[in-house]
């Protein structure tokens, strides 16, 4: 779940720069579906279910989720830690 919210948050940042959609799309659109779709493909999860999971998480166990995200934090630091090397 880590490594997907990371590559989930790497997209939404990603898009949220380049306009490749405007900021009133969600995921019910059928362009971010796709997104979202090809996002996912490689961690074999649906985008329903990544949903299900987060909500899961976020509702249910607050305190895992913190660690989730800390996890995250660490991971996108790492990332543009080594960009700019």
């Amino acid at each position: 779940m880590e490594l997907l919210l990371v590559e989930v948050h790497l997209a939404e940042s990603y898009r949220n720069l380049h306009q490749v959609l405007t900021p009133s799309d969600t995921l019910s659109r059928p362009e971010m579906a796709e997104l979202y779709r090809q996002l996912f493909k490689p961690f074999g999860v649906s985008p329903e279910r990544f949903l299900a999971s987060y909500a899961y998480y976020e509702r249910q166990h607050p305190v895992v989720m913190d660690s989730l995200y800390s996890g995250v934090t660490r991971r996108l630091n790492e990332r543009l830690t080594e960009q700019y090397r």
